[in-house]
């Protein structure tokens, strides 16, 4: 039974993927870059929930790219 959710896991991941890949392909460049943009926002948020919870500490790199940010 665990090895029908883990084959049904993966199929939903490359289901998924696919249909990003299927919404990227159709983006104006500037569209992209703001996509990617928002990506890193959303990521630098968890590094940082994870340091308020008492995790492991915003990388470096990160920390540089939130000062340029000016977040």
């Amino acid at each position: 039974m665990n090895t029908i959710s883990e084959k049904e896991a993966i199929e939903d991941l490359k289901r998924r993927k696919e249909n990003f890949r299927a919404f990227a392909r159709n983006l104006s460049p500037t569209e992209k870059i703001r996509q990617l943009e928002l990506l890193q926002r959303r990521y630098y948020e968890l590094l940082k929930a994870r340091e308020e919870n008492g995790g492991r500490k915003i990388p470096e790199k990160w920390r540089k790219w939130r000062d340029a940010q000016n977040i």
